[in-house]
């Protein structure tokens, strides 16, 4: 920050006292008028404190370049913060507004964190939340509404009148459905990629100021209506269409505004009369974007209980690596089960670099389907605790080192290149996976439907578990893409979506054959000589990974035949004797 920030920072805002805040006063004004506006203090624990509003909006680019007058001070801030408070300041009146960008100093790392905290009683205790959606031309501004409403009018029709979409969308909150049917008209994709792709849905803070706001109007441009409204019709969306292809930003933008619909619709989402636990968190920290690498723990603190939040206060003066392992232990802690380590995705270099423990999950970074998996089923539901106490532990704790119990369930003796979500690839890693299977056949048995099996990590497409017939035409669609052929021109699109399909689940993941020649589907930077276990609390095996010390690194999790889908219990009851304990680094 340079030093004329922190001059003028410092001639507009006051030392902060504990629980309180500031509102900004923006007065009247039009067009490209200048922003003229006041900061006064406010506290959370005053009934009569002013009436105020928030605002949720996308900052951009965080740099602070444009101009604004506050306390007869100039103040730069980002672009998009100036953008903003022009779109909502009023034309003939004084407008009382929350943003974060001005009434929290920048500049001052301490009010950062301490304010965070605050901001669950901020935006609880507004009137209303605006949220800036963003600007279209006025033609697909229009589009983009009436998409909006064909959506929702179809879901009212097959919800009656929204009472059972609830139930529509998800198995009593413990896993997503999917329609078997698209919609029946015809949706405007243009205009869906427009509302998909507004940078506001993809934002991480959002959806802790959305959550907490005791209502939500969106603005697109000048145009105002329920935020619940344009996150319902993209729920619906993505439930009716779940599996056509879209830009990376509008997948994005779905996946976001699905989630963001689960916390702010208070009957039928996924949260409704439910509270939200630390995993929940965690989980969407992983597809929002951030700004700070901390935010992905800090962003939805306020959804948290006092007693949740007790270890994660915000701090943004604590290393990344502490704040990361602190997030993961204590989601393991408040679940009793290892069920958070399906979102472990490490890239190339990470287990080498060292720095951020392998066990703790990297809600620092987005998702990024280009090299990530999507999580690998598993039974939701029900506790895996079995034989014992979770989590272990140890006098001499550290906050980078998880103890964890296990049995080793086998080693990894040839494993694949990761598969990338083309179907040129597709042809080529089936090829390839087939040569392995061959083999190793003349050494012990290896089953095509085995391998069938682990590609499709033993779930159909939407979600439920696989029966014969499932896995029968994923070795019947295996065996037919393992042949070294070109399909036809005409049936080439039929075959990508096909792969897509059935076998999404592989998407950015290796194959592998333990020593017993049972296929297996793993994380992307596993290699041979791994280890397979199975650990007390997770639904599915995990990829390990032993260092001359005796320690482990998390490498991923895995399917292997078997040991998914609750058969871990099973394997726990026959070889108790040989448990041990994982130090996991």
């Amino acid at each position: 920050m340079s030093s004329a920030a922190w001059m003028a920072a410092n001639l507009v805002y006051r030392p902060l006292a504990a629980k309180s805040f500031r509102l900004l006063h923006v007065s009247s004004g039009e067009g490209s008028q200048p922003i003229y506006a006041s900061l006064r203090h406010a506290d959370l624990s005053d009934d009569q404190r002013p009436r105020y509003e928030t605002i949720s909006y996308a900052w951009g680019d965080p740099t602070p370049v444009a101009e604004i007058l506050v306390n007869d001070q100039l103040l730069l801030v980002p672009a998009n913060t100036e953008t903003v408070l022009k779109w909502v300041r009023h034309v003939d009146r004084e407008r009382v507004p929350w943003i974060d960008a001005v009434c929290i100093n920048q500049v001052d790392i301490h009010e950062r964190s301490a304010q965070v905290v605050c901001m669950g009683g901020i935006y609880s205790g507004s009137s209303c939340n605006l949220v800036f959606l963003g600007m279209l031309e006025e033609d697909m501004t229009f589009r983009v509404l009436e998409t909006i409403d064909d959506i929702n009018q179809d879901a009212s029709s097959d919800t009656d009148d929204f009472r059972s979409l609830g139930a529509t969308l998800s198995n009593n909150g413990a896993s997503l459905k999917w329609s078997a049917t698209p919609f029946a008209f015809k949706v405007d994709r243009d205009a869906e990629i427009a509302l998909l792709e507004l940078p506001l849905l993809r934002r991480l803070w959002v959806l802790q100021e959305v959550a907490l706001a005791p209502r939500n109007v969106a603005l697109l441009g000048s145009i105002e209506l329920e935020l619940l409204d344009v996150l319902r019709a993209i729920r619906w969306d993505q439930y009716k269409e779940w599996n056509i292809k879209l830009s990376p930003a509008a997948t994005a933008g779905r996946s976001c505004g699905s989630r963001l619909f689960e916390f702010v619709d208070r009957e039928h989402g996924w949260y409704a009369g439910s509270s939200v636990n630390i995993s929940d968190l965690i989980q969407c920290g992983h597809i929002f974007e951030k700004t700070q690498l901390r935010d992905g723990v800090y962003a939805t603190a306020g959804l948290l209980s006092r007693d949740q939040v007790s270890n994660l206060r915000p701090d943004y003066t604590k290393p990344l690596a502490e704040v990361l392992a602190i997030a993961t232990r204590s989601a393991i802690e408040e679940s009793r089960n290892l069920w958070l380590f399906r979102d472990i995705n490490h890239r190339d270099d990470d287990l080498d670099s060292g720095g951020i423990p392998s066990w703790a999950v990297r809600v620092d970074r987005e998702w990024d389907g280009g090299v990530d998996g999507d999580g690998l089923p598993g039974d939701h539901g029900r506790s895996y605790t079995p034989a014992g106490v979770y989590p272990i532990d140890r006098e001499d704790a550290n906050l980078t080192i998880l103890h964890v119990q296990g049995i080793i369930v086998g080693s990894v003796d040839e494993v694949t290149p990761p598969l990338r979500n083309e179907f040129g690839q597709f042809c080529t890693f089936c090829i390839l996976l087939k040569g392995f299977c061959k083999a190793k056949a003349g050494l012990c048995d290896v089953s095509f439907r085995a391998v069938a099996e682990a590609l499709i990590a033993g779930d159909r497409p939407d979600g439920t578990r696989a029966d014969n017939r499932d896995i029968d035409a994923a070795q019947e669609f295996f065996t037919y893409l393992s042949e070294p052929r070109e399909p036809a021109e005409s049936a080439r699109a039929e075959h990508e979506a096909a792969a897509s399909c059935y076998f999404g689940h592989a998407s950015n993941r290796c194959m592998f054959l333990n020593e017993g020649g049972k296929p297996g589907l793993g994380p992307r930077v596993m290699r041979k000589g791994d280890t397979v276990a199975a650990l007390h609390g997770a639904p599915f095996p995990v990829v390990l990974r032993s260092d001359l010390q005796g320690r482990h690194q998390l490498v991923g999790p895995a399917y292997l035949q078997g040991i998914v889908h609750c058969e871990v219990e099973a394997i726990f009851h026959a070889m108790r004797d040989r448990e041990t304990v994982f130090e996991l680094r």
